[in-house]
């Protein structure tokens, strides 16, 4: 299959939305959020991450998040990632709630892309205080891609992760997941540099 091919079916299914003068998103990506030991990515940038997140929702944005939101690639349980972040996945869940919240898959979430994983990770997450399930994103669908539907002046714009542009990190996502999960990972964790 093409880089055109794959674009071309991520354009096809991506959600659409509109795009108006009144109009406020905030866009992040590869966020890579993890279970807070040494390679979690995330853990330093969370303060600012959450600090900016309560900036655009006390101002009525709309958030999306565009593709490798969690590291599933080095963690294999969800629950462990929104246990170790519950504070922005609360308040992910609240933007969701008003319907202001979407999101792509990206090559680091794959998984998301089967409405089975999120029927079944993304419902509910457990919460240390108070010690109990709290609602997360019920029902969510995680998206190929994003169109921002301008209907005045005909200019969309298509929002996606560039994984679809790359083989190895499209349709052989699988090994690559492998070999970061049982190579890469143990590397990161003895102290080795990303390159």
């Amino acid at each position: 299959m093409s880089t055109y091919h794959r674009l071309s079916k991520s354009f096809e299914k991506a959600l659409r939305l509109p795009l108006t003068e009144h109009s406020r998103y905030v866009l992040l990506s590869d966020c890579h959020r993890g279970t807070g030991r040494a390679n979690d990515n995330f853990v330093k940038n969370e303060y600012l991450f959450l600090a900016a997140l309560k900036y655009y929702y006390s101002r009525g944005f709309t958030y999306l998040e565009l593709g490798d939101g969690e590291e599933l690639w080095e963690n294999r349980f969800f629950s462990h990632i929104t246990e170790t972040h519950y504070q922005s996945y609360e308040l992910m869940a609240k933007y969701y709630r008003e319907e202001r919240f979407y999101a792509i898959y990206g090559n680091h979430d794959m998984v998301k892309k089967y409405p089975h994983f999120a029927k079944k990770q993304c419902q509910t997450c457990y919460c240390e205080h108070p010690h109990e399930e709290q609602t997360l994103f019920p029902g969510i669908t995680f998206y190929p891609g994003i169109i921002l539907q301008d209907v005045r002046q005909k200019r969309d714009i298509y929002l996606t992760h560039g994984h679809q542009a790359d083989l190895l990190n499209s349709t052989f996502w699988w090994l690559s997941r492998f070999l970061v999960r049982y190579l890469w990972r143990p590397l990161e964790n003895l102290g080795v540099p990303d390159p």
